[in-house]
């Protein structure tokens, strides 16, 4: 289990009347690297006059130079996002998650080590596991098998003050990201304008897991999306190694793209948003990859910057299964609105909280983060809605067809009120090719 305890926690130990944060900073006091400390009391971003949010909270020269992470003290929307945007990163292997990603370790020319991610799971007597939502929420990502690599491979989680200097001086090794080149045989046409007057969905979901009931899901989201009227806008994925056929993000898009809208008769629309040095497709942004099954290719700086322009360009979020990725992207955007950013505005949120009908627990995917939203006082009906799977359906195909008609119908649902808005970001300086910065 990734909630772990230990002599100290369970003997009284724990600091429970002491401000946390102050004796961290205590313990933190003497040490010589940069570490950046992050907790819930932190003022919240302002947006840009272009309604900009993520990108200004996370390009601060402060995470430029930090050495470590530490999490401390009781959780918010903001420093949750932080946390999961650098897990996110570590993951992933991309080169800012590491110390110095060039160094490699001893015996591997693959790994470098990691800037540690420290979470401080303790408090005083009236809150002793400030993280146990979030925590709880990665081991279902990780029962699931949604993670790229093991929960604890990435991040330090500690039970009392004086386990965090231990722990900063401890990263972790992981493999630096490597991005795939692109076949040479293959054609990226211009781009052609996107019809406006259709709402769009961004669609967070799995870049690489490849459970087939998720992957039928995502065709049939795709397909539905499109036959229903709508503009997609994802990630611009594909699976690591060429092996395209088997992620939900490149499945999602593909159908999306080779569905034929019911009504105008025409072929779908996808714009996928990337970044390098995570997609090798960030060469060809302005154009089209229609053997990825996108229209469009938008490139973007990095992590945070991606999920404001996905944002912008959709009319709507569905947050499909996935991992610490897809999560992020969730945390973004009810962040932006927490915080008035125009480019949320009123779009809706629709979580899709599947069950793979081979599952012995029976869980929803979501139901853990559905829980850790709620620790974050976003709740239900007001910050986000719900679509469960139907009951009764055991078959992976009729089961994800199911599921997939009642989004359709929930983004149909009045109330939702899901309809084009005025777009508010400049993509002119988003939608560069040739080198980019480095996420994230």
């Amino acid at each position: 289990m990734l909630l772990s305890h230990n002599h100290s926690a369970d003997t009284g130990n724990r600091p429970n009347d002491t401000d946390p944060i102050a004796l961290l900073q205590q313990k933190l006091s003497a040490s010589a690297k940069t570490i950046r400390v992050i907790d819930g009391r932190a003022p919240q971003p302002v947006p840009g006059e272009d309604g900009s949010v993520l990108s200004r909270l996370v390009d601060e020269e402060a995470f430029k130079n930090a050495k470590g992470y530490v999490f401390t003290g009781q959780p918010d929307l903001q420093s949750t996002f932080l946390l999961y945007y650098l897990i996110d990163a570590a993951q992933s292997g991309l080169p800012a998650a590491f110390i110095n990603s060039e160094e490699r370790i001893p015996g591997d020319a693959k790994k470098s080590l990691l800037k540690p991610i420290v979470i401080c799971n303790y408090g005083p007597a009236k809150d002793p596991h400030p993280a146990k939502a979030f925590i709880e929420r990665a081991q279902q990502l990780q029962d699931n098998k949604f993670l790229k690599c093991n929960f604890n491979d990435i991040v330090h989680v500690v039970n009392h003050p004086d386990e965090v200097p231990a722990a900063l001086n401890s990263p972790k090794p992981h493999t630096v990201f490597k991005s795939p080149s692109l076949p040479d045989d293959l054609e990226y046409p211009q781009t052609p304008a996107r019809d406006e007057s259709k709402p769009s969905i961004f669609l967070c979901c799995s870049f690489s897991t490849q459970n087939e009931f998720y992957v039928e899901l995502a065709k049939q989201l795709g397909q539905q999306i499109t036959e229903n009227g709508y503009n997609l806008v994802t990630g611009g994925g594909r699976y690591p190694g060429g092996k395209a056929e088997h992620g939900m993000m490149y499945n999602a898009q593909k159908s999306a793209y080779d569905a034929k809208d019911a009504a105008r008769k025409t072929n779908g629309d996808v714009t996928g948003v990337t970044f390098a040095p995570l997609n090798p497709l960030t060469e060809h942004s302005g154009h089209g990859a229609p053997h990825y099954g996108l229209t469009r290719i938008v490139a973007t700086k990095n992590l945070a910057e991606r999920v404001e322009v996905m944002t912008d360009l959709s009319d709507a979020v569905v947050i499909a299964p996935g991992g610490f990725g897809t999560d992020s992207e969730s945390m973004g955007p009810l962040l932006m609105r927490q915080v008035a950013s125009a480019l949320i505005e009123k779009k809706p949120m629709v979580i899709i909280n599947a069950h793979d009908p081979e599952d012995p627990k029976g869980e929803g995917v979501h139901t853990k983060l559905i829980a850790l939203l709620e620790s974050l006082n976003l709740h239900e009906d007001e910050h986000f809605h719900v679509v469960d799977s139907p009951t009764g359906i055991s078959g992976h195909d009729e089961l994800a067809a199911e599921t997939a008609k009642l989004v359709i119908a929930k983004l149909a649902d009045p109330e939702l009120n899901v309809h084009s808005h005025a777009r508010k970001l400049d993509l002119s300086k988003s939608a560069v090719s040739g080198t980019l910065p480095p996420g994230p």
